[in-house]
C-alpha cells in the first residue's frame, strides 16, 4: 500500500544552508533525523514516502554569532491532492520533548536566551500522521512542512522570547 509522500522543510525568509543572518544576528536551522542505527544525522532529501504513520523529524536552532539570541520557531503544513491545496496542521502533530518551548499564536519561543554556539532542545524528535483521515479525506496527497526560524538580540530586551521586542512583522 502506498502511503502520501512527504516533502521536508523549504525554509523561508532568504536563507542559504539553513543559516539566517538578522543584522548582527546568525542562527542556523537545526533539520536531523534518527537513522536505522539510531544515531542523529542531517536530512539530506527533500521528499520521502511515509511508511507508518510517525516520521523521524528532529528541529533545533543554534545560535551562531557572538551575542546572546532569543528564537523562535514556526511550523506550517500543507498538502496538496487532487483537487487542488489544502491545509494539512489538523492531520499532522509533535510533541517538544524537552520542555523548553513555549507556543504562543503560531510561534513555538525558546524559553531561555541561547549564548553563543548554543543550542536549543529539540522542538520534536517525530511527526505523527493521522493516516486514517488524512487517507480518507486527500488520498494520495503530498505533506509540505515548513520551517521558519527568527532571532532576536537578548541582551537588554525583556526577560524571555515570548516579552522581547524586535520581532519581525509578519508579512500580509
Amino acid at each position: 500500500m502506498l502511503f502520501p509522500p512527504l516533502l521536508f522543510q523549504r525554509v523561508k525568509a532568504h536563507a542559504e544552508n539553513n543559516y539566517f543572518r538578522l543584522a548582527r544576528l546568525k542562527i542556523q536551522l537545526i533539520n536531523n533525523r534518527m537513522d536505522e542505527n539510531g544515531e542523529e544525522v542531517s536530512v539530506t532529501t527533500e521528499e520521502e514516502k511515509l511508511n507508518g504513520n510517525q516520521v523521524s523529524r528532529i528541529i533545533k536552532v543554534k545560535n551562531i554569532c557572538e551575542h546572546p539570541v532569543y528564537v523562535r520557531v514556526k511550523i506550517e503544513f500543507s498538502g496538496e491532492d487532487k483537487q487542488g491545496k489544502f491545509q494539512a496542521g489538523e492531520y499532522v502533530s509533535f510533541q517538544d520533548p524537552t520542555g523548553e518551548w513555549v507556543k504562543h499564536g503560531e510561534w513555538y519561543y525558546h524559553s531561555k536566551a541561547l549564548e553563543q554556539d548554543q543550542v536549543t532542545g529539540n522542538l520534536f524528535e517525530e511527526l505523527i500522521f493521522d493516516l486514517d483521515r488524512l487517507k480518507t479525506d486527500h488520498a494520495g496527497s503530498k505533506i509540505e512542512f515548513v520551517v521558519s526560524a527568527q532571532a532576536v538580540q537578548s541582551e537588554n530586551n525583556g526577560t524571555s522570547a515570548e516579552t522581547a521586542n524586535g520581532w519581525p512583522k509578519e508579512a500580509e
